[in-house]
């Protein structure tokens, strides 16, 4: 049988923030006023997630209070994440604390239970984990994880167990749609089980649609296979006189075409001169096209020569990452019909905004100027 187990790192922020300067003292991660993780010794004082700032220091003044690093979780996450892909080839991390994976197994309590005393001894940390039949459920039932850090939902439980379930536990559902339902009267997702689909989606559109389907304890959303990350590697040998800025155009080329082939962005890009040295980049905004590419591969090549020869070979890496936004163009009398299809397959997956503009190529470059200020052109 297919199981979705979720596993959840209580105490990983805030060891990436000790390991960074803050040993020796409670260590707390802040992220909008509030508690998001923290130490073992913090937790002995008294403190929590969620609890707020001030009152965290008022427990205990001599704490360390830390803001929220994206940039320094990611490394601390990688030993969970390499334990999560030696069990399953479906490994989705969900932020640097929690993760999705999919197990086939016929006893999920002797698997999951193996999984979690190995994340546990190996990482030294109270890690916690709920396995169901789908993402939902199992995300909810780590957070009822009992004394043994275990909880698992079965097949014939799972409608009764997310009917118990408070509409703001959904992390998949806004805020304002949250507040839209609470004025209806409706708190929990069994609340939404007396209505049929079709009500549900005629008063809130595609995620009406989700919600009669939670509600009923259906999630057919698999696990995506996102650790460990593609990655592509090209080599080349400079030819005679060839420019330096050709052959680095023409190592961009060849992994632009990689990533568009597979649908992925840049994440991160690692350049090797011979001689030259190593460099490597990291992007918090990869680039959109291939000319971008190509900037980030000199910025790098500037950085290692310094003065020095010009290489002879180049060997260039790229790590690809799921793309956030896609533009799509709809033209002639079916454009209307294939956008609803669009708005409907995204709103049963995802809680993205989508955008509604104008054909023409100079407004196209607006807009996207509008969404990447830094975007570079081919």
């Amino acid at each position: 049988m297919r199981w979705v187990v979720y596993v959840w790192l209580p105490g990983l922020l805030a060891r990436a923030e000790e390991a960074a300067g803050g040993e020796g003292r409670p260590v707390a991660v802040v992220k909008d006023g509030r508690l998001l993780d923290v130490s073992a010794a913090a937790a002995g004082r008294g403190m929590s997630p969620g609890l707020s700032l001030p009152a965290a220091r008022a427990l205990c003044p001599e704490a360390l209070f830390r803001p929220y690093r994206e940039e320094l979780y990611p490394a601390e996450a990688t030993g969970a994440w390499e334990i999560y892909a030696r069990y399953s080839p479906r490994v989705e991390p969900d932020g640097p604390q929690g993760a999705f994976l999919e197990l086939l197994c016929h006893d999920i309590l002797r698997e999951a239970g193996k999984l979690l005393a190995e994340t546990r001894a190996t990482l030294k940390l109270a890690a916690v984990a709920g396995a169901a039949p789908g993402k939902l459920a199992a995300r909810l039932a780590c957070r009822r994880a009992g004394k043994d850090g275990l909880r698992i939902v079965f097949p014939e439980e799972v409608e009764e167990f997310l009917a118990a379930v408070p509409l703001e536990e959904l992390w998949r559902l806004d805020r304002a749609r949250r507040e839209e339902l609470g004025r209806l009267g409706l708190r929990r997702l069994g609340d939404l089980a007396r209505f049929s689909a079709e009500e549900l989606a005629g008063r809130f559109g595609p995620a009406g649609r989700r919600l009669a389907a939670w509600s009923r304890g259906q999630d057919a959303e698999r696990v995506k296979a996102l650790y460990p990350p593609p990655r592509w590697e090209l080599h080349l040998e400079r030819e005679g006189g060839e420019e330096l800025a050709s052959a680095l155009g023409r190592l961009a080329h060849g992994l632009w075409e990689r990533l568009e082939t597979k649908g992925q962005a840049a994440g991160e890009l690692v350049l090797e001169l011979h001689p030259g040295g190593r460099g490597c980049r990291r992007f918090t905004r990869p680039p959109v096209s291939v000319g971008g590419l190509t900037a980030a591969l000199t910025g790098l090549a500037r950085g290692l020569l310094d003065g020095k020869r010009e290489p002879l070979a180049l060997r260039a890496t790229v790590i690809g990452v799921p793309r956030v936004w896609r533009q799509l163009t709809f033209e002639g009398k079916e454009e209307k019909e294939a956008l609803q299809r669009v708005l409907e397959v995204l709103g049963e997956h995802h809680a993205g905004t989508v955008r509604r503009g104008a054909g023409r190529e100079e407004r196209r470059e607006k807009l996207l100027a509008l969404f990447d200020p830094l975007r570079l052109g081919p």
